[in-house]
C-alpha cells in the first residue's frame, strides 16, 4: 500500500544520496558549500547530518566548521597537494 511504496521511495533516494546529496534545508547546503570551498568534495552522508544538526542545536556555528575544516587533515593533504 501506500507505506510500501513510501518506503521503496525512501530506499530509492538513499542509493543515490551521494551523488545527490541530500541538501535539502539550506543548513545542510551551507554545511555542503563549506566542504566544496574548503576540501574541493561534496560533504558525505554523515558529514552533512552530523554537522548541520549541531549548528541547528547551536553547539557549534559555520565559522566553527570552517576551521574544523581547514584544520582537519584532509585539507591538509590537499593543500600540499597545491
Amino acid at each position: 500500500g501506500e507505506k510500501e511504496s513510501l518506503q521503496r521511495k525512501n530506499l530509492a533516494l538513499s542509493t543515490f544520496i551521494d551523488n545527490e546529496n541530500i541538501v535539502d534545508t539550506p543548513l545542510k547546503k551551507t554545511v555542503n558549500d563549506l566542504y566544496l570551498e574548503i576540501l574541493h568534495r561534496y560533504a558525505d552522508r554523515e558529514g552533512l547530518m552530523h554537522f548541520s544538526l549541531l549548528i541547528e542545536k547551536k553547539k557549534i556555528t559555520v565559522d566553527d566548521l570552517r576551521q574544523s575544516l581547514l584544520n582537519s587533515d584532509e585539507h591538509k593533504m590537499i593543500e600540499e597537494d597545491f
